[in-house]
Protein backbone atom coordinates (compact mmCIF):
# COMPACT_ATOMS: atom_id res chain seq x y z
CA UNK A 1 0.00 0.00 0.00
CA UNK A 2 3.44 1.93 0.55
CA UNK A 3 4.24 1.88 -3.10
CA UNK A 4 0.76 2.79 -4.40
CA UNK A 5 0.52 5.72 -1.99
CA UNK A 6 3.24 7.61 -4.12
CA UNK A 7 0.93 7.97 -7.28
CA UNK A 8 -1.68 10.07 -5.13
CA UNK A 9 0.91 12.25 -3.42
CA UNK A 10 3.16 13.13 -6.47
CA UNK A 11 -0.23 14.98 -7.64
CA UNK A 12 -0.02 16.99 -4.46
CA UNK A 13 3.54 17.79 -5.06
CA UNK A 14 2.34 19.15 -7.95
CA UNK A 15 -0.20 21.08 -6.04
CA UNK A 16 2.55 22.20 -3.92
CA UNK A 17 5.06 23.07 -6.41
CA UNK A 18 2.07 24.70 -8.97
CA UNK A 19 1.04 26.94 -6.13
CA UNK A 20 4.85 28.20 -5.19
CA UNK A 21 5.62 29.16 -9.19
CA UNK A 22 2.13 30.87 -8.77
CA UNK A 23 3.40 32.97 -5.82
CA UNK A 24 6.72 33.19 -7.44
CA UNK A 25 6.17 34.19 -10.90
CA UNK A 26 2.08 35.72 -10.76
CA UNK A 27 1.33 33.40 -12.70
CA UNK A 28 -2.79 32.32 -12.83
CA UNK A 29 -2.18 28.03 -12.26
CA UNK A 30 -5.50 28.05 -10.32
CA UNK A 31 -6.96 25.72 -13.08
CA UNK A 32 -4.21 23.09 -12.89
CA UNK A 33 -4.19 23.16 -9.34
CA UNK A 34 -7.66 21.79 -9.03
CA UNK A 35 -7.60 19.67 -11.98
CA UNK A 36 -4.65 17.81 -9.96
CA UNK A 37 -6.58 17.86 -6.81
CA UNK A 38 -9.58 16.39 -8.67
CA UNK A 39 -7.20 13.54 -10.17
CA UNK A 40 -6.25 12.52 -6.17
CA UNK A 41 -9.59 12.24 -5.16
CA UNK A 42 -10.68 9.96 -8.23
CA UNK A 43 -7.78 8.05 -7.68
CA UNK A 44 -7.55 7.94 -4.16
CA UNK A 45 -10.56 8.40 -2.70
CA UNK A 46 -12.67 6.15 -4.69
CA UNK A 47 -12.20 2.50 -3.96
CA UNK A 48 -13.00 1.21 -7.41
CA UNK A 49 -11.03 -1.66 -8.87
CA UNK A 50 -7.46 -1.14 -10.39
CA UNK A 51 -7.43 2.41 -8.90
CA UNK A 52 -5.36 3.26 -6.10
CA UNK A 53 -7.58 4.22 -3.73
CA UNK A 54 -9.12 0.20 -4.03
CA UNK A 55 -5.21 -1.11 -3.61
CA UNK A 56 -4.11 1.64 -0.23
CA UNK A 57 -7.81 0.72 1.24
CA UNK A 58 -7.99 -3.12 0.80
CA UNK A 59 -4.01 -2.93 1.73
CA UNK A 60 -4.35 -1.08 4.66
CA UNK A 61 -6.82 1.12 6.18
CA UNK A 62 -4.90 3.19 8.33
CA UNK A 63 -2.38 4.16 5.36
CA UNK A 64 -5.83 5.09 3.25
CA UNK A 65 -6.90 7.25 6.25
CA UNK A 66 -4.23 9.05 6.46
CA UNK A 67 -3.77 9.62 2.48
CA UNK A 68 -6.82 11.03 2.31
CA UNK A 69 -6.73 13.46 5.18
CA UNK A 70 -3.45 14.73 4.85
CA UNK A 71 -4.38 15.46 1.01
CA UNK A 72 -8.03 16.92 1.89
CA UNK A 73 -6.26 19.19 4.60
CA UNK A 74 -3.60 20.13 2.10
CA UNK A 75 -5.46 21.23 -0.53
CA UNK A 76 -7.51 23.48 1.79
CA UNK A 77 -5.17 25.25 3.63
CA UNK A 78 -2.41 25.60 0.58
CA UNK A 79 -3.85 28.38 -0.04
CA UNK A 80 -2.58 30.29 3.21
CA UNK A 81 0.46 28.74 3.04
CA UNK A 82 2.43 25.77 1.64
CA UNK A 83 4.45 24.98 4.88
CA UNK A 84 1.19 25.00 6.63
CA UNK A 85 -0.67 22.67 4.03
CA UNK A 86 2.53 20.50 4.91
CA UNK A 87 2.60 20.41 8.42
CA UNK A 88 -1.19 21.10 9.20
CA UNK A 89 -1.91 18.06 6.59
CA UNK A 90 0.56 15.76 8.77
CA UNK A 91 -1.14 16.79 12.10
CA UNK A 92 -4.40 16.28 10.76
CA UNK A 93 -3.77 12.79 9.42
CA UNK A 94 -2.00 11.65 12.11
CA UNK A 95 -4.44 12.43 15.08
CA UNK A 96 -7.24 10.69 12.49
CA UNK A 97 -5.19 7.40 12.41
CA UNK A 98 -4.56 7.90 16.58
CA UNK A 99 -8.13 8.14 16.71
CA UNK A 100 -8.77 5.44 14.45
CA UNK A 101 -6.54 3.22 15.96
CA UNK A 102 -7.25 3.55 19.53
CA UNK A 103 -11.02 3.10 18.73
CA UNK A 104 -10.04 0.26 16.68
CA UNK A 105 -7.70 -1.00 19.68
CA UNK A 106 -10.89 0.10 22.31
Amino acid sequence: AGVVLLIPEQYLFLIFLSKFLENVFEINLSAFITINFFLILWNLILPVSHLDGAKILFGSKLWWIFAVIFCIFSFIVVEASIVLALIGGLLAALSCVFFYYKKAGA
